[in-house]
C-alpha cells in the first residue's frame, strides 16, 4: 500500500501535482475504486468501481488521498459531515 497523494496534508508521491496524479489514474492497468466517507462509519458509497474520469471528477469536487494497493487504486473522498 502507497499513498499516491493526500490532499487534506499535501503530501504524497504527487505532493500537490494534481495533474501528475490526474494522468496517473486515467493511464493505469489497475482497477479504480471510490469510497465517499470515512470507512468505519460504513459510507453508502464504498469501494465502488469507477472509471478513472469519474474519480477525477469526484476528487475535484470533493477532498480526500488516494491510495495504490497491489491490485487497485483507491479514491477516498471525504465532506466536511465526515468530521463533525
Amino acid at each position: 500500500m502507497e499513498k499516491l497523494y493526500v490532499l487534506m496534508h499535501g503530501k504524497g508521491r504527487f505532493n500537490g501535482d494534481q495533474e501528475g496524479l490526474f494522468d496517473y489514474l486515467r493511464n493505469t492497468d489497475k482497477q479504480i475504486k471510490y469510497t465517499h466517507g470515512l470507512e468505519f462509519r460504513g459510507p453508502a458509497t464504498h469501494k465502488v468501481p469507477v472509471t478513472a474520469e469519474k474519480a477525477i471528477e469526484y476528487f475535484i469536487r470533493y477532498w480526500g488521498d488516494v491510495t495504490e494497493f497491489d491490485d487497485y487504486i483507491h479514491v477516498n473522498t471525504f465532506s466536511d459531515c465526515d468530521f463533525d
